[in-house]
């Protein structure tokens, strides 16, 4: 008899709330195993979307205790505190190693910083020397690690919010456009692209989607925030990646949708 899969857990750190979602991969498919919420206290500077650290690690150690043994936990920086840069590898061969150090030395170039004020990861196209690459403030990365050291909660990755829109677009299709309204941003996961857009930064829904450069009947909204269209359009199901559903359940599965993907995304071996 096999062993029954780990847990994976996805977590989604807001200013006013932590959210975290349960799910174990079964024979049939994807079943949700639990899902929780802690409320946040306001005491964040303005320039930061994280919330008081003794309230993160505070939930984060409720989230353990409620945990079986064999976890592993996906937690979501904004995007809007990433960059994505292309680059080209060098034509000669180079180690992983090597590999990961050039790209770190390439991005930090290209942001005139310091590499040491970075952290990256990057994909490599198949059969090119082209990789796309993510990164992020060292400091940001570090402060969430911090939340799970405190806590004694393992942490397996950190990933764009964004990107936990994928199991849904994947779900939708090639064409789709998963956008998700949060509290300040539009967040997007479509054919090729991720991304986050202020709200300040587009006219509405109209202003979006020109942006983004996609069409009406391709969108599927998610989100705890009614966006309002014309024509009306439908809302995306985040349980329609799942096969097995019980309750309780949220009243609201919207809040939900971030910490979910998260939850279903790839995690490291």
């Amino acid at each position: 008899m096999r062993p029954a899969a780990q847990w994976q857990v996805g977590v989604d750190i807001q200013r006013d709330s932590l959210r975290a979602v349960a799910v174990q991969h079964r024979r049939y498919g994807w079943q949700l195993r639990g899902w929780w919420e802690w409320p946040m206290s306001h005491h964040s500077p303005a320039d930061t979307q994280l919330p008081p650290q003794a309230d993160v690690v505070s939930a984060l150690g409720e989230l353990r205790r409620s945990l079986p043994a064999g976890y592993r936990i996906r937690v979501g920086i904004p995007a809007g505190r990433t960059l994505q840069q292309q680059l080209v590898l060098p034509a000669m061969a180079m180690t992983e190693s090597d590999t990961c150090r050039y790209i770190g030395q390439m991005a930090a170039q290209q942001l005139d910083m310091p590499a040491s004020q970075l952290c990256w990861d990057y994909v490599a196209s198949a059969g090119s020397k082209h990789v796309s690459v993510v990164t992020a403030p060292a400091d940001e990365v570090a402060r969430l690690q911090e939340y799970f050291t405190q806590s004694q909660c393992h942490l397996s990755a950190i990933t764009p919010d964004a990107l936990a829109l994928a199991p849904y677009q994947a779900q939708e299709g090639d064409n789709a456009w998963v956008i998700y309204r949060s509290q300040q941003d539009w967040l997007w996961y479509g054919p090729q692209q991720w991304g986050s857009t202020r709200f300040s930064d587009v006219a509405g829904v109209p202003g979006l989607l020109a942006r983004l450069g996609c069409e009406a009947e391709h969108i599927h909204f998610c989100g705890p925030h009614e966006v309002r269209t014309e024509p009306s359009q439908e809302w995306l199901d985040p349980y329609h990646v799942l096969h097995l559903v019980a309750p309780p359940l949220p009243e609201n599965i919207g809040p939900f949708v971030i910490a979910l993907g998260l939850a279903l995304g790839r995690y490291p071996a």
